[in-house]
């Protein structure tokens, strides 16, 4: 079955982690950009209602996982599930000076 389901994700061109990244980094940045034309609201409004709208979606997702047996294997643990979300965004958040010679984009060639 496992094997079944990462052929269904390569045929959406999503054979790897950074791809389904990417995908999700522009979707969620339409929506975030949408969300604040359509609304007038201040940017950190409009990250709390997507993050409710993310734990929703755990909630429901957890939900069908409790209620019946899935091929994916995942057993929801709330209490750790939502630890390991909460540094997921705290580490995704943080914000590295871009003066770090490792990070900065080349400019040109010597």
């Amino acid at each position: 079955m496992e094997k079944q389901m990462l052929e269904q994700q390569d045929v959406f061109g999503f054979g790897d982690r950074r791809t389904i990244q990417a995908d999700l980094d522009r979707v969620l940045m339409m929506a975030f950009g949408r969300a604040l034309d359509v609304s007038g609201l201040m940017p950190m409004a409009v990250m709390n209602v997507m993050a409710n709208a993310f734990g929703t979606l755990y909630r429901q997702v957890a939900e069908q996982h409790q209620n019946q047996p899935c091929p994916c294997g995942w057993r929801p643990t709330s209490a750790q599930d939502i630890e390991l979300l909460k540094s997921a965004l705290e580490a995704a958040a943080k914000w590295e000076p871009a003066d770090k010679l490792l990070t900065m984009p080349a400019l040109g060639r010597a």
